[in-house]
Order: C-alpha cells, then sequence, then structure tokens
C-alpha cells in the first residue's frame, strides 16, 4: 500500500496539471496544431542517421516553427485555414535552416557592402 503522503501528493499533482492544461487548451488552434505536428513527423521520420534526442529536437522545432508560422500567414491574409501554412512550415524550416547553417562559414559580408555601394 502506498504511504498517504505519496497519494496525496500525486493527488495534488493531477489537479494542478489539469488546472493548468483547462486553461491553456482552449487558447490552442487545433487546425495549426495537427498540420504543425504532421509535417514535423514528416520531417523526423524522413531524417536518416539521427540519435533518438536529435530526431526528437528535430520533431519539437519543427512543431513549434510550424504552429507559430500559422499564425502569421494566415494574419496576413495569405491563408484562410491554418492546417496548410503549419504543415507547409514544418516541413520547409528544418531542411532551410540546416541548408543557411551549412553555408554560413562561406558568406562574404564585404559583398553585400559593396554591391549596396559602401566603401570600407
Amino acid at each position: 500500500m502506498a504511504e498517504p503522503s505519496t497519494v496525496s501528493t500525486a493527488v495534488a499533482t493531477t489537479l494542478v496539471a489539469g488546472t493548468a492544461l483547462s486553461q491553456i487548451l482552449p487558447l490552442i488552434d487545433a487546425n495549426a496544431a495537427f498540420g504543425a505536428v504532421m509535417g514535423a513527423a514528416l520531417v523526423a521520420s524522413t531524417k536518416k542517421d539521427l540519435t533518438a534526442w536529435k530526431r526528437f529536437a528535430s520533431f519539437l522545432v519543427s512543431g513549434l516553427c510550424g504552429y507559430g508560422g500559422a499564425g502569421e500567414i494566415v494574419a496576413r491574409e495569405l491563408a484562410k485555414e491554418t492546417f496548410l501554412p503549419a504543415l507547409v512550415g514544418a516541413v520547409v524550416i528544418v531542411p532551410l535552416a540546416l541548408k543557411l547553417l551549412a553555408k554560413a562559414p562561406d558568406f562574404d559580408l564585404s559583398a553585400i557592402s559593396r554591391a549596396f555601394g559602401e566603401k570600407k
């Protein structure tokens, strides 16, 4: 049999977690969340030679970026619903960020300043 303090701690933790979730869940856009999770699952499942933690981090970053970007796309009236922008954002953000990070050491800032006519 469990100790009474363990049971009361478990009950209190469950009540606090339930209260927190009941306050947060009405604010979540279900369409955007579903689209972001689908896109993030696609990205995480297609990556090869990743450890479980890197795959989970890729899933998490991709899903959060997809969910966050969907609201901005709808706010700019580029889409009416949030599912597709969240899906596309989640699929595109991680590969695009990885390509930019791979090219970052080769990026020459002096070429930009010359293009705008600034002198050293």
